[in-house]
């Protein structure tokens, strides 16, 4: 594709970051100052409408768009930690403009439409998974298993833990017997369980991008046995 036109000169902009166009031939910039970074919007005359000043402690925008028929613009910002878009319409223009020291600028109010984020999930976080509650993991669940009549002896309960490996997640017991595997995605960072209600066990696994949700039901439906004496290998 040919390279986009250089973008004009506009008096004030310190950095520029990125820029597009916008309603009635406005130019949209980021501009990285020496406070910090700004959203700004130039006339057609190349003269500054208005600021958005964006707080330190919020992601920081790095690509902008804009509607070409209202005022709304969409910015891409990013933090070590996350990675959203937000789509921002102007909801107010009062009349009286900021004090001079800012050169006129119109005041403006500006209202979120639209947010979508992407979070780094390298570790487990039991209150970044957007629940009302955070999920409290539990290391071990125990599970009452089904009698086997054959054999009287044999234990009726087993401690199951969460185990996760290149192929994905499975079940295995608290001396490391695997008995199911129970997801397919690879590359896992983490992976926790917990008990939600009697009878259903609740998973979640993370690849550092995407965090899944699975539920286990009818655990119990397992038996006992013994085996006798053998080597077996742990997966690999």
């Amino acid at each position: 594709p040919p390279e986009p036109p250089e973008p004009p000169e506009l008096a004030g902009v310190d950095k520029l970051l990125a820029t597009c166009k916008g309603k009635a031939g406005s130019t949209w910039v980021i501009d990285q100052t020496r406070t910090g970074i700004e959203v700004k919007e130039y006339s057609r005359k190349h003269e500054l409408n208005r600021r958005l000043v964006i707080p330190g402690d919020q992601p920081q925008p790095t690509r902008i768009a804009a509607s070409t028929e209202s005022d709304v613009i969409y910015l891409l910002e990013s933090s070590p930690q996350i990675q959203r878009v937000r789509g921002l319409a102007l909801v107010e223009s009062p009349a009286a403009p900021v004090p001079p020291s800012d050169g006129g600028v119109v005041s403006s109010t500006w209202t979120t439409f639209l947010s979508k984020a992407i979070r780094a999930n390298d570790t487990f976080a039991g209150d970044a998974l957007g629940r009302d509650k955070p999920f409290l993991p539990e290391d071990k669940v125990r599970i009452r298993l089904l009698p086997n009549p054959l054999f009287k002896e044999a234990v009726h309960e087993v401690d199951l833990r969460l185990g996760y490996d290149e192929q994905g997640a499975f079940f295995q017991t608290v001396d490391g017997l695997p008995l199911q595997r129970i997801t397919e995605t690879t590359r896992l960072k983490w992976a926790v369980m917990g008990r939600e209600g009697s009878k259903v066990i609740t998973i979640f696994e993370s690849d550092g991008a995407v965090v899944e949700e699975f539920t286990a039901r009818r655990l119990a439906n397992m038996m006992a046995f013994d085996a006798g004496d053998y080597d077996w290998a742990p997966p690999k």
